[in-house]
């Protein structure tokens, strides 16, 4: 699949690295209100991949990654993800480790949410 900046993504593209995959749309305030602390992730742990997608178009989501920055690689209009991981209700957020193992799948958001996942992001990069 292609990000919004017209890279190409596949499995060699993510191996031996840990990811961080954030499923969003445009109109979830939880998701959107969740983005300063995810963009803290891409600080702190530089040697993670961060692919965020959405079902919205690449224009749709443009507007708020601008006005709100998103620091993720930017998935958009794509539903692989979404079926991969039959994911309906937003936001979800799922680590895999350098192996490319989920370690983690977080349905929701919330300081103790997102405190966890920082926690075993440190655990998963020091690995």
């Amino acid at each position: 699949m292609k990000d919004t900046a017209g890279k190409e993504w596949g499995n060699a593209e993510v191996s031996g690295r840990p990811m961080v995959l954030n499923f969003w749309y445009t109109s979830c305030g939880p998701c959107i209100g969740e983005m300063p602390e995810l963009n803290k992730w891409v600080e702190l742990y530089p040697d993670v991949t961060y692919l965020a997608t959405t079902f919205d178009s690449a224009a749709q989501i443009k507007k708020i990654v601008e006005s709100r920055p998103f620091r993720f690689t930017q998935i958009a209009d794509e539903l692989f993800f979404f079926d991969t991981f039959h994911v309906s209700g937003m936001p979800v957020t799922i680590l895999t480790d350098k192996k490319g193992i989920i370690r983690h799948i977080e349905e929701g958001t919330g300081m103790a949410k997102l405190r966890y996942m920082t926690d075993l992001l440190k655990r998963m990069v020091e690995e």
